[in-house]
């Protein structure tokens, strides 16, 4: 028997080096997937936070909406629930106000009335008086933050009375207190020639006052005459234009003169106006109502549009004017500001 030597070759394994090498290749493989985690973690967690921080804001912007809109349902209800001898008391009282609301937010409330009130007694023939908006003064905008210029010439008329007191200075608004943005007018001499200096009624607290236009002795009228300037459209075909007898129909405009700021006054939405004349035989008119007064670029003139009345309005109706005298008794017409009421009601909630 022959014996045959069987060889096996025993390769050696990796030494102890080698596989040290290899554990710290794992660790920087471990350590490099915990990094590359934790940041696609950390972009997911930003994500997430970002989508909800923007719910939350968005959350909280809506409530803030609707904190708002109660506001001046609130200030609305207010309003109509009054009576009259108590509603510029509760107007006055109402504007600046803020009031913290059920589950949270804060609203503040503010009051633009469209009319002005007595505090005191005045005698017949008074040459200064001080009125109240029982609220702030008009806005140029109701979207807007800028107050209305006053006029330096106008009309002031006594609720009830026919006879309007004239001013021939700008009046001077002072700041609101509790009663409301006081007004400082002056009136040298009615409207009507005829009767006293002055004033031409005795005034008692709580009497309210509605500002006016008519011609001016200068010549400058509230009514404009230029037709150029006429930017009616086919939606409101119809324009006012005073010496031309024009009949005004319901649902054309009015082109008011604002050369002297007499147009400011008027809310520039969903506002209403008086129209009466000195001669009695053509008139009162009624009140009427409008949807937008817009100016024009260089401030000359403002129109009034579409028109709208009651149904005891006159329609349709003309506008008149007089040339020289303030006091005509043939034909001069005269506009004023009544009756309208804005409310602006402001909200926080969270940030």
């Amino acid at each position: 028997m022959s014996i045959k030597e069987i060889g096996m070759e025993i390769r050696r394994g990796p030494s102890g080096r080698a596989r040290r090498h290899e554990r710290g290749a794992a660790l920087v493989l471990i350590v490099f997937a915990i990094v590359a985690l934790a940041v696609i973690g950390a972009a997911i967690y930003g994500v997430m936070s970002t989508g909800t921080l923007n719910q939350t804001i968005a959350q909280q912007a809506t409530k803030a909406y609707y904190l708002a809109e109660s506001g001046v349902r609130i200030a609305a209800g207010e309003w109509k629930a009054a009576n009259d001898a108590t509603r510029n008391a509760k107007l006055a009282g109402l504007t600046g106000q803020t009031f913290d609301m059920p589950g949270g937010g804060q609203i503040t409330i503010k009051v633009y009335p469209a009319w002005l009130y007595a505090t005191s007694a005045y005698s017949k023939g008074a040459t200064s008086l001080t009125l109240y908006y029982p609220g702030e003064p008009p806005l140029l905008d109701k979207d807007g933050t800028v107050t209305a210029a006053f006029p330096s010439r106008g009309l002031l008329k006594l609720k009830g009375e026919t006879v309007p007191g004239l001013f021939t200075s700008l009046p001077t608004a002072g700041t609101r207190n509790a009663t409301g943005t006081p007004v400082t007018f002056s009136i040298p001499e009615p409207f009507d020639p005829f009767s006293n200096t002055g004033f031409p009624y005795a005034i008692a607290s709580g009497d309210e006052f509605f500002i006016g236009f008519v011609e001016t002795t200068s010549g400058t009228r509230i009514f404009s005459l230029s037709a150029s300037s006429c930017p009616c459209t086919s939606d409101y075909p119809g324009c006012g234009y005073p010496g031309m007898d024009a009949d005004i129909h319901e649902g054309d405009c009015i082109i008011l003169n604002n050369s002297n700021n007499q147009a400011q006054l008027f809310p520039s939405e969903n506002g209403e106006f008086n129209l009466t004349m000195s001669d009695k035989s053509k008139g009162p008119f009624g009140r009427y109502r409008y949807d937008r007064r817009i100016i024009n670029n260089n401030n000359s003139t403002a129109t009034l549009t579409n028109i709208q009345g009651p149904p005891t309005s006159l329609f349709p109706f003309q506008l008149h004017y007089t040339s020289g005298n303030l006091y005509d008794g043939a034909a001069t017409t005269q506009i004023y500001i009544t009756g309208g009421v804005g409310f602006r009601s402001k909200a926080t909630y969270g940030n």
